[in-house]
């Protein structure tokens, strides 16, 4: 108490009373905190709820203390729920709002495991469509989906990883700024006699101590020591050309890391970047290109899939009735899908049929077609599929014709509300 009259009279500030409020420890009598608040004329607390959005005491449950965090996402979530939104606006919107929320505090704590897989199941049951009266099958493991583009996935942050990355951050700026009040404070109290990389967790180490050091792992698994002749040798990040820490290139490191301890880096590996960035830079829609995506990994509601999973108790086209009605059988196989290809000009219409593997299937046409006989192999196999949903939902079965004419309106519409100052 009078180190504070001290400052109010050295510095001329004053504490304002009425928004003051003191947090005792248990170990302080109760004698002793009524005389502290009547002196101060503040209210004793017992728990102090935020200061600049974090947490002002964390105490043994981690994830009592961050469960506010939670339901705002959970309120987002169930805000979009209520709306028509395509595959491809779901992924803005979770990438944009949903993993961005969490991202301030995950500057400075390291969130519990066990909170980041909550939310990353209630973004997951999100992006499959699932609500609170209906459940939606996970066609797809979520580790799949936080994959990069590149690598077959969707992009979505592992909320664990990235916590980490952010904290690597904060690691990187006490070795650059040494000067600031931000490492001085650390240094005095954790390490005084040794470096931030020797620094040891301590006896009663705060939370926010224990979280930098969690993301000092990850750091030091990137850190090169660079000599220069007639220069001290300086510490430089190896994840970027430049030498300096970034977020995105620890992310990354993580990612790299994890497929080489799971599988191996293997020379197809070039292979499927190669086709993954052909398959996100296409000129079509995004709800296409997700579509595309589904249908490469096997993970469209295809019967045979429905079957597999004890949905439905036949594998048979609904169409054809024929054969099992796998991904490469209702897109490229079935009666109705051969009808549809044969209108469409160039070499499409005279390819043999492609096996039992769309994928395999995929995978030729991206190394053997052009550009824009690939977007119109894409829309029409979206529109194939389209046609397909509306015969097994609405009984209505749409003509080849009818579909080849919905393909050419979507692709010109599609073009003319991307090409500047087109006419409406």
């Amino acid at each position: 108490m009078e180190l504070l009259l001290l400052y109010e009279e050295s510095s001329g500030q004053q504490l304002n009373r009425e928004k003051t409020a003191i947090f005792f420890s248990p170990n302080t009598s109760s004698i002793n905190r009524q005389a502290i608040q009547e002196f101060w004329g503040s209210n004793g607390v017992q728990n102090f709820d935020k200061y600049l959005g974090l947490p002002a005491l964390i105490g043994r449950s981690k994830r009592s203390i961050f469960n506010g965090l939670k339901e705002r996402i959970v309120r987002r979530l169930q805000g979009w729920k209520e709306k028509f939104i395509s595959k491809a606006g779901r992924e803005i919107l979770i990438k944009a709002v949903a993993q961005a929320i969490p991202t301030y505090t995950m500057n400075c704590f390291r969130l519990p495991k066990t909170w980041c897989d909550e939310v990353n199941s209630l973004i997951a049951q999100y992006w499959w469509g699932q609500t609170k009266d209906k459940r939606k099958i996970h066609w797809l493991k979520w580790d799949k989906l936080c994959a990069a583009k590149e690598e077959g996935g969707i992009g979505f942050r592992n909320l664990h990883m990235f916590n980490t990355a952010l904290l690597s951050k904060q690691c990187w700026r006490m070795l650059e700024n040494q000067q600031s009040l931000f490492f001085r404070v650390f240094k005095a109290k954790y390490f005084p006699t040794c470096s931030f990389l020797d620094a040891q967790l301590g006896s009663s180490p705060s939370f926010l101590w224990r979280s930098f050091l969690s993301g000092r792992e990850l750091l030091m698994k990137g850190l090169r020591w660079i000599y220069k002749p007639g220069s001290l040798p300086q510490l430089r990040w190896s994840e970027t050309q430049s030498g300096n820490f970034t977020v995105k290139s620890a992310y990354q490191l993580m990612e790299k890391t994890m497929r080489e301890e799971s599988r191996g880096e293997s020379s197809s590996s070039q292979i499927f970047r190669w086709l993954w960035r052909k398959v996100w830079k296409l000129r079509i829609p995004g709800k296409i290109k997700h579509f595309i995506w589904r249908a490469y990994h096997d993970s469209l509601p295809t019967s045979l899939n429905l079957f597999r999973r004890r949905i439905t108790p036949n594998p048979l086209c609904s169409i054809c009735g024929q054969e099992e009605e796998s991904t490469i059988h209702a897109l490229w196989q079935c009666a109705m899908a051969r009808n549809t290809w044969a209108l469409v000009p160039g070499r499409v219409q005279k390819l043999p049929n492609q096996g039992d593997d769309f994928a395999r299937f995929m995978l030729w046409m991206f190394q053997n077609f052009s550009k824009d006989e690939l977007e119109d192999w894409a829309v029409t196999a979206w529109a194939i599929w389209s046609a397909r949903n509306c015969f097994i939902f609405e009984a209505h079965q749409k003509s080849p014709q009818h579909i080849r004419r919905e393909v050419l309106l979507l692709s010109r519409e599609y073009h003319q509300a991307k090409t500047p100052n087109s006419a409406l």
